[in-house]
């Protein structure tokens, strides 16, 4: 038992470990700027675990701050509690005990741990005994889910280890080639997307890319994404929206003539008096309309405004009347879905 295990204390110099032998390793190679911080102001507080291998010594835990020291004290030994060789799956049910005791494992760390634990448990142990100590749902969907992650391409990895994309857009980005994870993360970076349209661009690429049945990285190109993070006229805000319109004009494809038909007839309006827009991308049979009041004869002027629009060509193509769907180019927006 994992909990029996006796260990030595030893200062053991850099090349007595086996740095090239990561079978334990759940961790992905980074920029840890806050530890290398805190190991270079006050030195190594946790030790590293090892176990008796051959001439040397086997890492179980602690390849994070080993790589820190190898970048700041090359030279000097290394902290290490060293237990008595382990069976392998015990090394590595080791490491992760010690990691979670201490820390929530990021979504790679668990996808890792869930992938090299294949190698020794079977799936429905792996369900019952690991996923709940990693503090993921205990069920054969989650651990489909997390062990895809181990997939992802490194940079990939990287964004979603340090939470720079989101776990929902990790899901989906996944099921891109490595060379399509790094042209949707060029795009996100360029146009400096938060989380919640990381995740949204993220799904409707790969439904776009379902819906036509090519990859990814045809709806990208197709989408002119290059161009537009490759633009310096447009600021990031102006990117994320030409990327997103090119993406949904993709999706829907009456969503361009949908969108000129509104504008058509909404310019039938002052947009002096009211301001009139469609709901995003027409998801909803919904339109928008602002305006501010200065006066009671102001508030008359919007009145009649509202009574007009109530008998325009807009409303009965772009509103419900009585539960159903106008005719023209609301329904034309929902073609090709």
């Amino acid at each position: 038992m994992l909990e029996d295990i006796q260990y030595q204390y030893l200062s053991i110099p850099l090349s007595g470990l086996n740095q090239a032998d990561e079978d334990n390793r759940i961790s992905i190679p980074a920029d840890y700027a806050q530890l290398e911080k805190s190991i270079s102001e006050t030195g190594l507080i946790s030790p590293l675990i090892v176990c008796a291998s051959g001439a040397g010594y086997k890492v179980i835990c602690g390849f994070k701050r080993l790589d820190i020291l190898k970048k700041i004290k090359p030279g000097a030994p290394v902290k290490c509690l060293v237990t008595d060789p382990l069976p392998p799956a015990d090394q590595l049910a080791l490491n992760i005990a010690e990691n979670i005791s201490s820390r929530e494992l990021n979504p790679v760390e668990a996808a890792n741990a869930i992938a090299k634990l294949s190698a020794f448990y079977g799936r429905g142990e792996i369900i019952e005994k690991f996923l709940p100590a990693m503090n993921i749902q205990k069920s054969e969907y989650a651990y489909n889910k997390y062990i895809s992650l181990a997939s992802l391409g490194r940079r990939a990895k990287e964004f979603t280890a340090s939470g720079r994309i989101p776990l929902a857009a990790a899901f989906q980005i996944v099921k891109f080639s490595c060379s399509e994870q790094e042209m949707f993360l060029n795009v996100i970076e360029a146009c400096r997307m938060g989380a919640n349209l990381i995740v949204e661009t993220a799904q409707l690429v790969f439904e776009t890319s379902m819906q036509y049945g090519v990859c990814a990285g045809e709806i990208l190109t197709r989408a002119g994404c290059e161009s537009i993070i490759s633009n310096a006229d447009l600021t990031p805000n102006q990117k994320t929206e030409e990327i997103r319109r090119a993406l949904h004009s993709l999706k829907r494809p009456m969503y361009e003539s949908a969108m000129a038909r509104f504008r058509e007839l909404a310019a039938e309006f002052d947009s002096r008096k009211i301001s009139l827009n469609p709901f995003a991308y027409f998801e909803k049979d919904e339109i928008s309309v602002k305006f501010n009041i200065t006066s009671i004869k102001d508030l008359e002027t919007k009145i009649a405004a509202l009574e007009r629009l109530k008998e325009s060509r807009l409303a009965a193509e772009f509103l419900k009347n009585n539960g159903g769907h106008g005719d023209g180019a609301r329904k034309e927006g929902k073609a090709g879905r």
